[in-house]
């Protein structure tokens, strides 16, 4: 997922750093190329539209963005995924985010309608089209895309400076930055810069909506790679205990014949762990089989949700010797126990059956509060007060397997909480009303007659 974000930002030239503005000539722009810093700079208009569809109560809402009448975008690119691009001179064509269009059936051919400066335009959709910009189509003042709700909406630079009357301007700029610029000082440089000119405060890319979103995403299913399989290792380590510390039990006449005619005992611990990587390295290549075809699974599913062209499966060499490295130490962990047992056995004992354990009186049992239990439940005391050990694994065995039931039941425990926290709590109106411009206040008049 890494490899593919950074492929599409790179392909599509994703920008640096990101500013919206009231309105500036574009010689501001030119300006800003030049500060320290900067390798370039792309100016655009970006204008917020509704888009009233037959399928939806209230209209959508739109972002529609200025692309070059002439050659492609110099940074933030558009990759086309159906239909053509736009042609100069028609200024009623629009490219459509793919998941907008794929939502409400709209095809190259179609009319779109919207609202463009306060005037109700028919626009012929093109194609489909898709941006780095917009892995995660949100929508201002929302923070989870919504794709049959929200689009962002490509047209030509011409078509959108006639309808809001910003020719030679703009209002949005983005910057690709020099290698090795200090970001912070180019940020405050373009917020000077663009102060008179109303300008919002320059975002870095780390602050871009779209790309923040992504990237906490991928973080997420990061820290599920590193627990996930620290959990299930542990639990086969644990298994591998109980099964050969039995084994070991089981063979201990064989052991101390062994050992009396000779072998050493590295020898001996040799014989129990290569059984040990014999069976790491089954489930370990039946695993790497296995991820293969889940992980064929996944970037399906991940391709759909992130948008993101470009999913080459690629098994990375370090990952899977990695993972067999670290299933050999658990495994190996998990029989070090019984094999230390094995290789330290005397002959002479080993020759004859276990000797009875030493018992001696608890500490449960010297402050008498064993007698007023029953037999059985003294037995349970007993055994666990005198093998803590073995209990503490038991335990930590169970414990870990707990916690992977406790980890896949989480997601829904939390979801009752969070929504009614966050529509109980915090937004408990029934009705949002929001306005494409600032309004009067008598605004709030009519609306308490309605």
């Amino acid at each position: 997922l890494y490899q593919s974000r950074d492929l599409y930002y790179e392909t599509n030239r994703f920008a640096d750093v990101f500013v919206h503005l009231d309105r500036a000539p574009k010689s501001v722009a030119a300006r800003i190329a030049e500060l320290p810093g900067v390798a370039r700079a792309y100016p655009r208009i970006v204008e917020q539209v509704r888009l009233p569809m037959e399928d939806l109560v209230s209209p959508a809402r739109g972002d529609l963005i200025s692309l070059p009448s002439h050659g492609k975008a110099p940074l933030n690119g558009v990759v086309l995924r159906a239909g053509r691009n736009l042609e100069p001179g028609r200024y009623n064509e629009v490219l459509v985010n793919e998941p907008f269009a794929q939502i409400h059936g709209l095809e190259p051919g179609d009319q779109l309608s919207a609202v463009i400066n306060g005037k109700l335009r028919e626009l012929l959709v093109v194609g489909h089209a898709l941006s780095p910009e917009y892995v995660f189509a949100v929508d201002s003042g929302l923070l989870m895309p919504d794709d049959a709700r929200f689009t962002p909406l490509w047209m030509l630079e011409d078509a959108i400076a006639a309808a809001y009357q910003m020719e030679g301007a703009f209002n949005d700029i983005s910057v690709k930055l020099e290698p090795g610029a200090r970001e912070d000082a180019v940020l405050d440089s373009i917020d000077r810069a663009l102060e008179p000119y109303g300008g919002l405060g320059a975002v870095a890319r780390d602050h871009q909506l779209s790309h923040s979103i992504l990237t906490s995403e991928i973080q997420g299913i990061e820290t599920l790679v590193i627990f996930l399989p620290s959990v299930f290792l542990g639990v086969a380590a644990f298994l591998l205990n109980v099964v050969f510390s039995r084994l070991v039990s089981l063979q201990r006449p064989q052991i101390a014949v062994l050992k009396a005619m000779g072998y050493a005992n590295g020898s001996i611990a040799l014989h129990y762990f290569k059984m040990v990587a014999l069976i790491v390295s089954f489930g370990a290549l039946f695993g790497l089989g296995l991820g293969v075809w889940l992980g064929k699974g996944m970037l399906a599913m991940y391709a759909e949700f992130f948008r993101l062209p470009q999913l080459p499966q690629r098994v990375d060499m370090s990952v899977a010797v990695n993972a067999i490295l670290f299933s050999l130490i658990a495994g190996a962990l998990g029989a070090s126990i019984a094999v230390r047992a094995a290789v330290t056995l005397p002959p002479a004992d080993a020759m004859r059956p276990p000797a009875p354990a030493n018992y001696k009186t608890g500490m449960l049992e010297r402050w008498g509060v064993l007698k007023w239990f029953r037999q059985t439940t003294m037995m349970v005391f007993r055994e666990v007060a005198r093998r803590p050990g073995r209990t503490a694994l038991s335990s930590l065995g169970i414990a870990l397997a707990l916690s992977i039931v406790i980890l896949g039941r989480f997601g829904y425990d939390a979801y009752g909480p969070m929504v009614m926290v966050q529509f109980e709590r915090q937004q408990r109106e029934d009705l949002t009303v929001s306005f494409m411009e600032a309004m009067p206040e008598r605004s709030l008049g009519y609306l308490s007659h309605v």
